[in-house]
């Protein structure tokens, strides 16, 4: 099932914001000069925006191609399946490279804020979608 196919199943509707230089949530400062930030909303088209899942998508200054809707839903659930699959936060840092011999203090950091912002994703989709849904989604995933 792609991102398109989820979008219209479930009737999602999702706004992209203008680009920003920087990313508010984001403290660190490592994205490349020209890189590009967007806010985004996730929401059911007739659904409470309370419920709406909200973050920042980000490109690096060599992405020339605005992001679409389906680029947006594909990151979300690549980052909800990031949450799902990892043992726990110490198999997390080890897989996407936030641990070992050479890693800092700053790194470990940054991987837990990561992990946190990829499990509140599937927290997310889970309470806007159910989560027979979002099982469904996960399982069958494929990018465009």
């Amino acid at each position: 099932m792609t991102a398109r196919e989820i979008m219209s199943r479930w009737d999602l509707q999702i706004t992209v914001g203008e680009p920003e230089a920087t990313r508010p949530d984001d403290a660190s400062g490592e994205w490349p000069k020209d890189s590009k930030h967007y806010e985004f909303s996730i929401g059911l088209f007739k659904g409470d925006p309370a419920n709406n899942i909200t973050g920042y998508y980000s490109q690096g200054p060599g992405v020339k191609n605005l992001p679409v809707n389906a680029d947006i839903l594909e990151a979300v659930i690549r980052d909800a399946q990031c949450a799902l699959n990892a043992v726990d936060l110490a198999d997390f840092l080890v897989e996407y490279g936030y641990a070992g011999p050479e890693v800092t203090v700053d790194t470990v950091r940054r991987g837990i804020e990561c992990y946190n912002e990829c499990g509140r994703f599937l927290s997310e989709l889970i309470n806007l979608l159910g989560e027979e849904a979002v099982d469904l989604i996960l399982m069958e995933f494929e990018e465009d």
